[in-house]
């Protein structure tokens, strides 16, 4: 069960677009083979050099969900099926948004995704209140 649970993701309408599919309907329940572009970071004596590595993953997935949208592709792959790839962890990701009015909208929703979250703009309302 946990097995087939892993083989299982969700991509984006844009996808679908790039497949010049558009009922998304018939994609549920399709099989796809996943291939990733990993960026390699190497550092030499003078610069960083950035490599990319073409992996094509293990196991094909099934496609059990279409989220609406048209401007990003993406998909939602379990970490257990991609695990053996030794993919980096991340304990902090920093998140911009393009416009100051959305920061309590964006804020409230990684909150509620379960997320503790810390602002620069907090920091900066802080001293404000200061001086």
């Amino acid at each position: 069960m946990f097995e087939e649970e892993s083989r299982k993701i969700v991509i984006s309408s844009a996808v679908l677009k790039v497949f010049d599919i558009s009922d998304y309907d018939s994609a549920i329940s399709n099989i796809a083979s996943i291939k990733l572009y990993l960026l390699k970071k190497q550092e030499n004596s003078e610069d960083i050099i950035e490599e990319v590595e073409e992996v094509n993953l293990e196991n094909d997935f099934e496609i059990i969900g279409v989220i609406d949208d048209e401007l990003s592709s993406y998909a939602y792959i379990p970490f257990v099926g991609v695990s053996y790839l030794n993919l980096p962890n991340f304990s902090r990701v920093k998140i911009k948004v393009s416009d100051k009015n959305e920061i309590e909208k964006v804020r409230g929703e990684i909150i509620e995704m379960g997320f503790t979250i810390s602002a620069l703009s907090d920091t900066i309302e802080e001293a404000n209140k200061i001086f």
